[in-house]
């Protein structure tokens, strides 16, 4: 089992006098050579920094192939960063979902931030046929109950999972029954993106925006 760094995103979130940082990292369509380079470097440098608790890495961003938050989660780890790694479900069906998580547990990550995922962009001889089996919400269940339940049994650390909550909605409605669905299931935090305008704060999300990690 991967040794775990010496300070966790889960510790510090847990925390509520601690003010939580984070630094996505996006990785290019590469295996090595400078874009793998540069995105270890970020992530070395704000190791030393010393403000941050976790980077996170997403997961094919814009629906384009790029190297695996999995793998980079990994290297990251072992340089002594805490990650978390972007777990969309565009990809895959369920049963390569499963077993990915398998797989993570496996690698010791932890952090997942459960998403949906943006549609398919350009892949090998055009756009890629997007799966959307599951969703982030039932993505969120699944890993939750993977998470207490075929995990190896002397393992007592779970998966620490997030969900997305964004305000960037056309009405209200849509806001109010977006964020109802995520919160209506069991996660350990969620991540807000922060939105300003003109006009009066949506009800029910100024709160939430307001505490983006909690």
């Amino acid at each position: 089992m991967m040794e775990r760094p010496a300070r966790t995103f889960r510790k510090d979130i847990s925390d509520p006098e601690s003010f939580v940082i984070t630094l996505e990292l996006v990785p290019g369509e590469q295996s090595r050579g400078r874009s793998v380079d540069t995105v270890m470097a970020i992530a070395e440098s704000a190791l030393t920094d010393g403000r941050v608790s976790a980077v996170s890495i997403t997961d094919n961003p814009g629906g384009h192939p790029s190297l695996s938050p999995d793998v980079l989660g990994r290297d990251i780890i072992r340089k002594g960063m805490d990650v978390i790694v972007h777990f969309t479900c565009r990809d895959q069906n369920r049963v390569g979902l499963e077993s990915r998580a398998l797989q993570l547990g496996h690698m010791g990550i932890r952090n997942i931030l459960a998403l949906t995922g943006d549609f398919s962009g350009e892949g090998f001889a055009g756009k890629g046929a997007p799966v959307f089996d599951l969703d982030s919400v039932s993505l969120l269940v699944m890993l939750k109950m993977m998470g207490e339940g075929t995990l190896a049994l002397d393992d007592r650390e779970n998966f620490f999972v997030g969900c997305a909550v964004s305000p960037f909605k056309q009405t209200e409605e849509e806001e109010k029954k977006g964020i109802g669905r995520r919160l209506s299931v069991r996660r350990d935090w969620r991540l807000s993106s922060k939105a300003w305008d003109t006009k009066e704060p949506i009800s029910g999300v100024s709160t939430i925006n307001s505490t983006p990690w909690r």
